[in-house]
């Protein structure tokens, strides 16, 4: 056990450094050094004897999603097995009190080998435990270890009150007809929207689809609301400005503010901005939680005299929305 608190072998300087390990005081009298072998990145092949599995950020929680694969090969031919110490295993488990149905991981560890029978998906919190792997009879055989990330709840059940449910790091949302040339948006809609907040990210941010933030040019990715009660042309409208059609985003703002104070909730006109009477789109944020978006649509025409119709296309909206990290 070298100055790192961790279990090492014991070699030359160069040979330590040569193969990756970090020096960790002395050995064999004086004449070697400890060397301990950490893989922390995806993808690590490990040949040590003696090694530790780290996720990027350790001792950080791993904050992405993108699954952790490592690879373990043979120091040599007469090596057959492999055993794993759970110093610290901390992943998302079944995430309820009742017996569910297989594949009910929410994160999962799995282990490919040759062990027979196979190892099971091991997930939840496993610190203290160990697992011994058979690697098999020849020498290039491996074993590869598989961590993949599913995110804070359960993937397939969207929160009650969400007509439509993404999840993921980043996406896009479209109101229904948003598709059709030459259309409007639907009359008579009010539905939400949800994004699945995952872990490690606090903050959701939204921008109109294929625009410059700063834009000052109108453009069919965020119509709604298009003529203001009063019958003007509307620019880019927010809270009280938006009592015909419009979104709702609750506490937003041009920075993610993690406290929920302030902010707008409602946005309507031509373009995407929490200032009103705006001529220009920007980026909006909100970091309330959980990340609803509500659709809200009328039955009648916008404008003064709700019973003429608005000869001023409301296409709908489309957002790029993209989750920002705590």
């Amino acid at each position: 056990v070298g100055a790192l608190q961790r279990n090492g072998t014991c070699l030359t300087v160069s040979e330590c450094t040569d193969q990756g390990g970090s020096l960790a005081g002395g050995c064999a009298a004086g004449f070697g050094s400890c060397c301990v072998f950490f893989a922390r990145s995806d993808l690590s092949t490990v040949r040590q004897s003696c090694a530790y599995l780290q996720n990027p950020e350790f001792p950080s929680p791993y904050r992405q999603m993108q699954p952790i694969r490592y690879t373990v090969a043979k120091l040599n031919q007469e090596i057959c097995a492999l055993r794993l110490d759970f110093d610290t295993f901390s992943i998302l488990g079944l995430g309820g009190s009742q017996e569910l149905t297989r594949d009910a991981c929410r994160d999962r560890f799995t282990i490919l080998s040759s062990s027979n029978p196979p190892i099971p998906t091991i997930c939840g919190q496993n610190m203290g435990q160990h697992v011994y792997v058979d690697l098999g009879m020849d020498s290039s055989d491996l074993a590869q270890l598989n961590f993949e990330f599913s995110g804070t709840t359960n993937i397939r059940m969207p929160p009650n009150g969400c007509l439509q449910y993404h999840t993921g790091l980043s996406g896009q949302i479209t109101t229904f007809n948003y598709n059709a040339l030459n259309d409007n948006h639907l009359p008579n809609q009010r539905y939400n929207v949800c994004i699945r907040r995952e872990f490690g990210f606090c903050c959701v941010q939204y921008k109109a689809c294929g625009v410059v933030p700063g834009s000052t040019d109108p453009m069919s990715a965020f119509s709604i609301s298009t003529k203001d009660a009063n019958g003007n042309t509307a620019l880019g409208n927010v809270d009280d400005s938006c009592t015909l059609d419009y979104i709702a985003i609750p506490g937003s703002n041009v920075r993610c503010d993690r406290s929920g104070r302030g902010g707008s909730n409602r946005f309507c006109g031509v373009f995407l901005n929490p200032i009103v009477d705006s001529m220009a789109f920007t980026e909006i944020c909100t970091c309330v939680d959980p990340f609803r978006l509500e659709v809200f649509t009328d039955m009648a025409p916008d404008g003064a005299d709700r019973s003429i119709p608005n000869t001023s296309q409301s296409k709908g909206v489309c957002l790029e929305w993209n989750q920002i990290q705590c």
